[in-house]
């Protein structure tokens, strides 16, 4: 007797998954649709005239940036972690993190500069670029 009601009661779980596994197939649905969010906004395009770059393990992307005097440059940055765009000579210091940020300025002079993530370590990695600054065209209309 005991036999058959083991049977039973076998038979009986064999329909059912243990909550454990149905929990956690709503937390993988859950982290998808997330991700599937999160995706669609990190494929946005950048703001028309925007410069788009990358930030990311000790890199930005370009590594060099080519703009002209009195023009103000804007930066469409995607992140992954915490990191700044600085360039001391012209005051620009932004900090920001994963996602997407936008990062204005206007250089005031003609030169090369370098620009590098503050962060401790991560300039001293690698996480630098070149801004070079050219003199308007002034002539043409």
């Amino acid at each position: 007797m005991s036999k058959g009601k083991g049977k039973t009661r076998g038979s009986a779980r064999k329909g059912k998954l243990p909550l454990g596994w149905i929990v956690a197939g709503l937390v993988i649905l859950a982290g998808i649709f997330f991700l599937a969010l999160r995706g669609g906004q990190q494929g946005e395009a950048p703001a028309e005239g925007a410069i788009a770059m990358r930030a990311g393990n000790f890199f930005f992307s370009p590594k060099t940036l080519t703009v002209t005097v009195g023009e103000e440059v804007v930066l469409d940055i995607r992140s992954t972690g915490v990191h700044t765009f600085t360039i001391d000579e012209l005051g620009v210091n932004v900090r920001f993190g994963t996602g997407k940020a936008t990062v204005r300025f206007t250089p005031d002079r003609p030169g090369q500069f370098e620009y590098y993530c503050a962060i401790p370590g991560h300039r001293e990695r690698g996480m630098i670029g070149t801004l070079v600054v050219e003199e308007g065209g002034g002539e043409g209309g």
